[in-house]
């Protein structure tokens, strides 16, 4: 019954590019929100227009949603409410780390020093400062590993998120799981270094911990929006760390796939990573829509609403041979710039690729450090 009267109080309100129509809803409509799928399939029979329904808080009713042509969409989160989960919260989680490591670190030592035992623990276990590799590598493979399938599973939430637009509460349980799970190995890892931070050395990876962690552990959300899928970068980072100390001798890592099996499941990971990443970046970004604070003026040309930065992007997307066919140059003049832009772009490319190469050969076989100043040293 409540759900009845809430339903035939409301109204919608869509503005369209030919104007704004209001329609009322009729028990048809209150069918569909009652009935699921089954009720979105008999109101699509009666009716075609879109219904946009704000409730009032309730236990039944607790998100805003709009019933559309497709079945029930949530309405699409806005930048205040992602404001604390990806801004406020990471900063409060660095604050926390900022003072609690000094005293943990005495603490550890002291720990370390006086307890024979806990020091035996350590060093078999986890590692220390002195004997970074565990005598019994075993937990930390089985911790490298619930890393690493952890980290892929908060990115099928996140999936989940996107498919059914809605914010269950076995996702936020389960997300909640996941991260008191990177908590604690946060800080077995924070114990194999004497609680000596060392997030300068991988400050991505650091940054994708205080984006996701801390919202899943507090379980706070832009509405069904979460950056979970960054944990996909963290997956990767994992896998390479197993891979490093499989190839050393340490650990015994998928002992029954040949080296050019394992080699090419890491060549996959990281191209997933790059696509994960980028495409739920753009997603949150696009659903987010234009922040407040960014008030842009646009100049209407023959080539059509255009300012500074979408010249940019456009210039980037033609000389890296991409060209979507969003923008096209009208002029005579301009057309001319754009041909010369092109043929830059191709030598850049051609050019830069093979030092880039190089350099990347030479940080990885550890050449290229030295420098001549003129003394005489073998």
């Amino acid at each position: 019954q409540n759900r009845r009267s809430l339903v035939q109080r409301k109204r919608l309100f869509r503005t369209e590019q030919t104007g704004t129509m209001a329609v009322g809803l009729g028990n048809t409509s209150a069918l569909a929100l009652r009935g699921g799928r089954r009720g979105v399939q008999a109101w699509r029979a009666t009716t075609t227009t879109s219904v946009l329904v704000r409730p009032n808080s309730s236990s039944e009713l607790a998100s805003e949603v709009a019933v559309l042509d497709m079945g029930f969409v949530p309405v699409d989160p806005q930048w205040s409410e992602a404001v604390w989960p990806w801004v406020v919260l990471p900063v409060i989680t660095e604050l926390i780390l900022f003072v609690i490591c000094p005293p943990c670190r005495r603490i550890y030592r002291r720990l370390f020093n006086r307890c024979e035992r806990f020091q035996r623990f350590v060093i078999k276990y986890i590692g220390c400062e002195d004997s970074p590799h565990p005598l019994c590598p075993n937990v930390r493979i089985w911790i490298g590993i619930w890393q690493l399938v952890a980290s892929l599973g908060s990115v099928g939430t996140f999936a989940y998120r996107t498919l059914t637009l809605q914010n269950n509460n076995w996702v936020l349980g389960f997300e909640m799981f996941l991260g008191w799970g990177f908590v604690i190995h946060y800080f077995i890892m924070l114990m194999k270094t004497g609680f000596v931070r060392q997030d300068v050395s991988q400050p991505i990876a650091h940054f994708v911990e205080l984006l996701t962690v801390p919202q899943f552990v507090c379980g706070a959300t832009a509405s069904w929006l979460s950056l979970g899928y960054l944990r996909t970068y963290r997956a990767l980072i994992t896998y390479d760390r197993l891979e490093a100390m499989n190839s050393m001798g340490i650990i015994t890592f998928f002992a029954w796939a040949s080296p050019v099996q394992r080699l090419i499941f890491q060549s996959f990971l990281r191209f997933a990573s790059i696509i994960i990443c980028f495409a739920g970046t753009i997603l949150v970004l696009e659903v987010l829509g234009e922040p407040d604070w960014i008030s842009q003026r646009y100049l209407k040309t023959q080539m059509g609403e255009i300012n500074f930065f979408v010249m940019a992007y456009w210039v980037l997307e033609t000389i890296s041979t991409v060209g979507y066919g969003d923008f096209a140059p009208k002029t005579t003049m301009s057309r001319f710039c754009t041909a010369a832009c092109f043929l830059s772009g191709v030598i850049f490319f051609a050019l830069e690729t093979n030092t880039i190469a190089d350099i990347w050969r030479m940080q990885t076989f550890g050449t290229g450090a030295y420098a001549d100043r003129g003394r005489k040293h073998i």
